[in-house]
């Protein structure tokens, strides 16, 4: 495939790439469920898992890495 045809459907999907505002539907995660009667207690609270998964430069667009 052509290198500016990859580029220009990189950026018509991801138009956060282009500075354009975009539609982000709501996110409900069980496990806030699970940790909100912990809240109010005076102890630490530790969540772990993956973190920021999907999230990476890519090469054919520079100066997006930061």
């Amino acid at each position: 495939m052509d290198k500016d045809y990859l580029i220009r459907l990189i950026r018509e999907f991801n138009p956060g790439l282009e500075g354009r505002m975009f539609d982000v539907p709501p996110t409900r995660r069980d496990p806030f469920d699970e940790i909100g009667p912990w809240l109010s207690r005076k102890q630490a609270i530790a969540i772990t898992g993956l973190s920021r998964t999907g999230n990476s430069c890519h090469p054919v667009l520079p100066g997006n890495c930061k």
